[in-house]
């Protein structure tokens, strides 16, 4: 697996951001949820 990421090192690195990204849009998304429900007025 090592291997093959150093052999693809770009796409691995991208895959990281993508993960980071995504992470991110995720809780920005579900609090964003929560304020429309009246959960909460900060995040």
């Amino acid at each position: 697996m090592r291997r093959q990421c150093s052999m693809l090192k770009v796409q691995c690195s991208m895959n990281d951001q993508w993960s980071m990204i995504n992470e991110k849009l995720m809780k920005t998304v579900n609090c964003k949820l929560k304020i429309a429900l009246g959960g909460t007025s900060k995040c």
